[in-house]
Order: C-alpha cells, then structure tokens, then sequence
C-alpha cells in the first residue's frame, strides 16, 4: 500500500502489510537520494478504528517504543483506505498497489 501519493518532491510512503497485519514502513524520497526501511509494526481493525502499534522506528531513535496510535476509518474498499487519525483534521488515503 502507498501512503499519500507522491508529493511534489517526488516523496513517497510505501507500507507491506502481512496478511497478520504486520507491517514495514520505507520512505523514498528520490531528489535526496534516500530510500529505506523506517518502521515496522502491526495494524488491526477493531470497531470502525484502524489501530497501529509501532514497534520500532528509525526515524527518532529516542521515541518510547511501542507507540500505539488510532484512526477512524472513514472509507475502505478492496483499492483504498480513507482514515483519519485521533486528534488529527487530515485525512491519509492508503491505497493498494495495482501491481
């Protein structure tokens, strides 16, 4: 799954979710020439909610492990995801890799 579509620095979030619901996160970010794996974790849907519990994180490496965070979903079919995460405005899109 691809989360939010490329922006215009060419970023872009690609999560591989297990069929356990375990996942890793890479960040590509082609104009600085970064791309890597930055977090790995499980996600679970549990009454209408998106639950995500990171497990480790690259990205602050002093960052209290595990952090568990929420989201509503808002929409979900078999292409895209649509939530929006507990005291957050925004809403992110995970969409499925048609490949």
């Amino acid at each position: 799954m691809v989360l939010p579509p490329p922006d215009k620095h060419g970023m872009e979030i690609i999560y591989t979710i297990a069929a356990n619901g375990d996942f890793t996160r890479e960040t590509l970010m082609p104009a600085e020439g970064v791309h890597g794996l930055d977090m790995t974790g499980t996600f679970q849907i549990q009454d209408g909610y998106l639950i995500e519990t990171i497990t480790s994180m690259r990205v602050r490496r002093n960052a209290q492990i595990p952090q568990v965070s929420r989201a509503k979903i808002i929409h979900a079919d078999d292409r895209e995801m649509v939530v929006v995460f507990d005291g957050l405005t925004g809403k992110d899109i995970f969409r499925k890799d048609p490949r």
